[in-house]
């Protein structure tokens, strides 16, 4: 009997270090950086579930022009996922991030909703967060235009 606790202690203690839980921000990029890895993605999708949705005639730009970034920007990177490390991608609050990944100087208002995004090789990228849905996701100065 005593065999068979520890046996049931020694697998309960297994499952548990073995899953992982994650914020809701961190569920949000991992389910965005899973979607533009796919090769099914679309605009449409990515504009209504992943991005901060604006207005049709946003001062930004026309929804059009917005789209067309967008696709853009997915494509380069659904490029650089593709050479990612996946098994060892990483977020982490921008705040709780190394210092040397502390490199854009950014206001308060924007560092507590920003993560930053790497693997073991050299993937990273910084990822805006606002309400619920990604704001900028490429290095912020290429993704200034999802930025309100």
């Amino acid at each position: 009997m005593k065999i068979f606790q520890i046996l049931i202690i020694a697998l309960f203690v297994a499952v548990k270090s073995d899953a992982q839980t994650y914020s809701s921000d961190e569920k949000l990029i991992r389910e965005f950086l899973t979607y533009v890895k796919s090769s099914s993605w679309s605009i449409d999708t990515m504009d209504t579930k992943f991005i901060v949705g604006y207005p049709v005639d946003s001062a930004i730009g026309s929804k059009e022009l917005r789209q067309k970034w967008l696709n853009t920007l997915v494509g380069f990177l659904q490029n650089h996922l593709k050479r990612a490390d996946w098994d060892a991608v990483k977020v982490v609050p921008y705040d709780q991030a190394p210092d040397s990944l502390q490199i854009l100087m950014l206001r308060e208002e924007y560092s507590s909703r920003s993560y930053v995004v790497t693997d073991s090789k050299a993937f990273t990228r910084y990822i805006l967060i606002k309400n619920n849905h990604i704001q900028a996701f490429d290095l912020f100065q290429k993704a200034f235009w999802l930025m309100d």
